[in-house]
């Protein structure tokens, strides 16, 4: 293969020696051309020329059939060279007389032709008719051959390839010389590039070419360094005024961050101060609202007349009203500050709308409007959500509607919306016929401590932040809140929640047994510092038959309660001495070395999530929010000294009771069921889990989910859902968190369970 070369000058020497070789070649093509073409018609002119003459010499012979002298006159031409063959036809056809060169080999024609001339590969043919006075003698045939044309043509050759190689040294040798002219700038432009290149050094320059386009080239290329070399020099500058202002920059941020952590400490500070603010706030208001409700309630128990009996449900109407109001604020708080927490559980829709419209149907009654409610039969029976918060969004509108509706109708329609993936959305709207919003104003109802218009607060009262918390906890729990009202025309107020279907069948219904109650007179210990605290929680114990000893500070209530044998010991949180933490802890540890376990019950104004988990930390078995409720309290207290469920803080015992239709003996056998499988269980998720089964793990966690739902209601079943999550995923790592967390809360239930059931069996049992 021919390889070119790779230099500028070998390449314009190469190109100039192909031009040169294409010219000569041509040029030889053309001469050897020109040369055969004229030889061919000289050739053809004296072959013709020779043929007149040997048909003058042979037309007399052929008038008088003269053998002899057709024979001289073929004889004849035979001396001219080049002629290999002569014959001669008479006017019939006939060959008369022929001449051929000894070493021609060729056949020769045996009849005549018209008169032509044709060439060959190695000879040429010519006829011509012989004539007498324009009649036909004959025709004369003569052959020429070749051989001169084939030895003009080698020499020709020969004279080309002298030329062509010749020609080729010659225009090596100039080309060689006249190259340089070129690629010497080229070259020196490239080396000073590559030294460029190597050195980063643009102050270096081509040397000048006086050549006008190589210089112009030259010149060009040491303008752009020059160019590079002040932008270089430039972007230096522009670096360190760069590296600067970054060093300034960074300072600033420095600066910037140690204010903003300051801030954010400030923040955290603020916020903690809220929190504690807003727990310090609501004990110091529940705990004069539980005198003033407590005393209100044992008041009107007592003998009274018509008109103090119209006096004390005012003052408890407002006292309940008052509470409520500092509910909403609590609430809307508690919002505020992320603090809001849902219980996902199941319920029935059906239920839940009876249960909210219930209590509202009295209120709408006295303003004589009807109040009615509208179920989608596509809706199911059982759902999983939380309930209670549904409950106060729905009970808040209602509420309002009723409020702002003076005739005509409020009606609550619940729809579902879609269903996918065991993922439902239920749709609840309260429609009304009021008084209506007016357009400007309805993006900004939801508003906190915003009302439709100013006088509303005047004639209706509120405090602006209803609406502002149900959107806020329609959010919460994944769905969207709309309204649409016109003024005079009423409003339609709507939410969405996303529900999931429900886990276990509801079983409440099926239960027709009869749950247990304990009326046995109660020694009960209450360690409570405020005596209008005292003086009502005693007489609700009291007026129930229970004996109660009292005692105002932490310290006395672990004495008392180390020295005594008590049934139930209801523990304020906050009191002198020791607070209730305190106290219970101390219990607990004296416990563990005298055994025994003292039900405690945990009295206090504070209602965040917080405080009901410190009161599990402390060891407490239940927890009683103020303003205490009679019937709450009674209630708590009885089950516990029974040994029976109650609204346990973290287990869920509880929701599992409600979710059995309160049938505590189906609930005991429930749960002894639980504690016999509860360590198989364990045992299917490791083996599961050693085999990496995913699918065996998964079914398993599942079944687990619905046995602890069962016990101990949502919250204690969402670790194994989320394992039965990472298990469909083959999340490995997932899993092994998941699952110690599940074969923990197992652990726990088990443990408690125990203590359950023991008390469970133990308690006396009357009709």
């Amino acid at each position: 293969m021919l390889r070119l070369p790779r230099s500028l000058g070998g390449k314009l020497t190469a190109m100039m020696v192909a031009s040169v070789a294409i010219a000569v070649v041509f040029q030889a093509l053309v001469i050897a051309w020109h040369d055969r073409v004229t030889f061919r018609r000289d050739l053809t002119r004296n072959l013709g020329a020779l043929a007149s003459v040997v048909a003058n010499d042979v037309r007399a012979a052929l008038v008088f059939e003269d053998d002899e002298a057709l024979e001289h006159a073929l004889r004849a031409v035979s001396s001219y060279p080049g002629i290999t063959a002569v014959v001669v036809f008479n006017d019939g056809g006939e060959s008369v007389a022929r001449w051929v060169r000894s070493d021609i080999r060729t056949p020769l024609p045996t009849e005549p032709r018209k008169a032509s001339i044709e060439f060959l590969s190695d000879s040429l043919d010519l006829y011509r008719e012989i004539t007498s006075d324009g009649q036909p003698l004959g025709t004369i045939f003569m052959r020429s051959d070749l051989s001169h044309e084939e030895l003009r043509a080698a020499a020709s050759f020969r004279v080309l390839v002298l030329l062509l190689v010749g020609s080729l040294a010659l225009a090596w040798l100039v080309s060689a010389r006249l190259s340089r002219w070129v690629h010497e700038p080229i070259r020196n432009i490239l080396n000073t590039l590559r030294e460029v290149g190597r050195s980063n050094d643009y102050k270096l320059r081509a040397p000048y070419v006086r050549d006008e386009e190589l210089g112009a080239l030259t010149n060009g290329v040491n303008e752009m360094l020059a160019q590079i070399e002040k932008r270089d020099d430039e972007l230096a500058e522009a670096g360190e005024r760069l590296v600067e202002k970054v060093a300034s920059q960074t300072s600033d941020l420095r600066n910037m961050n140690g204010e903003l952590r300051e801030a954010k400490e400030h923040a955290e500070s603020a916020s903690q101060a809220k929190s504690e603010f807003l727990a310090n706030m609501s004990h110091e208001i529940r705990t004069p609202m539980n005198g003033v409700i407590g005393m209100t309630e044992l008041a009107l128990a007592s003998d009274l007349t018509d008109r103090q009996r119209t006096y004390l449900r005012t003052v408890k109407s407002s006292a309940n009203s008052l509470l409520a109001i500092i509910n909403e604020v609590l609430d809307f708080s508690k919002i505020e500050v992320g603090h809001t927490e849902l219980i996902i559980d199941e319920f029935s829709p059906r239920e839940l709308l009876q249960e909210s419209l219930l209590a509202l149907l009295v209120m709408g009654q006295d303003k004589g409007l009807a109040v009615s409610s509208r179920l989608d039969p596509a809706v199911p029976h059982v759902v999983r959500g939380d309930a209670a918060r549904i409950r106060q969004i729905l009970t808040n509108l209602v509420a309002n509607a009723i409020k702002f509706t003076h005739e005509g109708e409020v009606v609550v329609e619940v729809k579902l919306l879609s269903t996918e993936d065991e993922r439902l959305v239920l749709e609840f709207r309260v429609r009304d016929t009021g008084i209506g919003i007016a357009a400007d104003r309805q993006d900004h109802v939801f508003d906190a401590f915003v009302q439709a218009d100013g006088s509303i607060t005047r004639r209706f009262g509120g405090t602006g932040l209803g609406l502002a918390i149900c959107r806020r906890l329609v959010t919460v729990m994944g769905g969207s809140m709309s309204l649409e009202s016109a003024v005079g025309e009423g409003s339609v107020f709507s939410f969405t929640v996303p529900c999931g279907a429900a886990i276990f069948p509801s079983v409440g219904a099926s239960t027709t047994e009869p749950m247990a109650t304990s009326d046995a007179t109660l020694r009960i210990l209450l360690a409570e510092d405020n005596p209008i605290n005292q003086e009502v929680a005693r007489a609700f114990l009291t007026q129930a038959g229970h004996r109660v000893d009292v005692v105002d500070n932490g310290l006395a209530a672990v004495r008392t309660a180390l020295a005594h044998s008590y049934d139930v010991l209801l523990m304020d949180l906050q009191m002198p001495e020791l607070d209730g933490f305190e106290a219970t802890r101390r219990i607990r540890e004296a416990e563990k070395t005298r055994g025994g376990h003292l039900p405690i019950v945990a009295l206090t104004a504070h209602a965040l999530r917080s405080d009901r988990d410190q009161c599990l930390a402390a060891g407490m078995n239940a927890f009683v929010t103020k303003p205490v409720s009679r019937d709450e309290l009674l209630a708590t207290v009885r089950a516990l000294a029974a040994g029976r469920v109650v609204p346990d803080i973290d287990t869920g015992f509880s929701d599992a009771l409600r979710m059995v239709g309160g049938n505590e003996a189906l609930l005991a056998r429930i749960t002894a069921v639980f504690a016999e499988r509860g360590a198989s269980y364990c045992a299917a998720l490791q083996a599961a889990m050693e085999a990496k089964d995913y699918a065996a793990l998964a079914a398993e966690a599942h079944r687990v989910a619905g046995s602890v739902g069962q016990v101990a209601g949502e919250n204690a079943a969402h670790s194994a859902h989320r394992l039965v999550e990472r298990a469909r995923a083959q999340d490995h790592a997932g899993c092994v968190k998941e699952l110690a967390s599940v074969v923990d809360t197992i652990d726990q239930l088990l443990d408690r369970v125990g203590r359950r059931d023991e008390k469970i069996t133990t308690a006396p049992q009357t009709s």
